[in-house]
This record gives structure tokens, C-alpha cells and sequence, in this order.
């Protein structure tokens, strides 16, 4: 027995996959105060739909969204969606981009807004959302069913986007 209790810590030292199989996917929302913060992941990839209130506020980035990240074994994502300007959703997103890598930046925000700089300046492909794009990862569907394309509206809570997130089974959970 005592040559094989090496073997035991083998285990220990092989990563084990907690991602959702394929054509299904998991959402996790997490409790960030006011605002927002959700992580929708699929078997190979990730999306945060918003970065929650800033430096601004609570912390909740730093305290709580990048932390649950990393203890996930998330260390890239695939996209960062903010939602609108409104700080509670967009301001910790500055924090997520200097914390995680951040493929490709996806928002409802005015072409001046700072925000895009910032994610131009990490590294991240920059991408305005509007209704009617559609992607698909892993036999998960994404559908952006809102804001319409044309000039944002005066109000940010306006133009904030609805993201629908179907499962190859067609059932959907966001």
C-alpha cells in the first residue's frame, strides 16, 4: 500500500473541469449590492454582464467579481458586456480590465464614454452591441434583443441591452 500512495496525490495535481457540458451553460449571479454582476459561462468559454459599482462605491469588483473569478479558474474572458453607463453596472468594469484579460469588450455606451479607451488600452476588441447580433459558443445561443441600432437614448437605463442566452435544448435562462 505504501507504493501507492503517491497515486492518491495525483489526483490533487490534475485540474478538475467544473465548466457546464456542452450545449448547456451556467449563470452565477453574484451579490454585489446595488447594480449588477452576472457570469454566464459555457464549456469553453466565458461572458461577465457587468462589472458592478466601482472605486466609486462598494469594491464589489475588487472584493467580490475578481476574486470569484480566479477561484474558478477564470483568468481570461471571452467578453465583458456593460450593460449601460449607470456606475452601478459599469464601474468596477475599469478594475475587471486591469485585473483578468479581457478578449473582447462589448457595451451600450456612447462613443466618448471613457470606458472604451480603457478596454481599447487593456488589449480588448471593441464591440458596440445593438439588437439582432447573435453568436453562438459551444451549442449555446446569444441573442441581443435590445438596444436597436441608431443613436443611443438621453436616459442610460434606456439603452440598456437584453441579452437572451438559449441552450442547444432551446431553453432559456436569462
Amino acid at each position: 500500500m505504501r507504493f501507492a500512495a503517491p497515486l492518491a496525490w495525483l489526483s490533487l495535481a490534475l485540474p478538475v473541469s467544473y465548466a457546464p457540458p456542452a450545449g448547456t451553460f451556467r449563470v452565477t449571479a453574484l451579490d454585489i449590492g446595488q447594480g449588477s454582476s452576472i457570469v454566464i459561462e459555457t464549456t469553453h468559454h466565458t461572458l461577465l454582464f457587468d462589472a458592478g459599482p466601482g472605486l466609486e462605491s462598494t469594491h464589489a469588483v475588487e472584493r467580490l467579481v475578481v476574486p470569484y473569478l480566479f477561484a474558478h479558474g477564470l483568468f481570461t474572458l471571452d467578453t465583458l458586456m456593460i450593460s449601460h453607463s449607470d456606475s452601478d453596472h459599469s464601474g468596477g468594469a475599469p478594475a475587471v480590465l486591469e485585473s483578468i484579460r479581457v478578449r473582447q469588450f462589448v457595451a451600450s455606451l456612447r462613443p466618448r464614454e471613457a470606458l472604451w479607451k480603457t478596454a481599447q488600452d487593456h488589449g480588448s476588441a471593441l464591440l458596440r452591441c445593438v439588437a439582432g447580433r447573435r453568436w453562438q459558443w459551444d451549442g449555446v445561443v446569444f441573442d441581443v434583443l435590445w438596444p436597436q441600432a441608431g443613436p443611443l437614448a438621453a436616459k442610460p437605463n434606456a439603452t440598456s441591452r437584453v441579452l437572451k442566452v438559449m441552450s442547444a435544448a432551446g431553453r432559456s435562462r436569462c
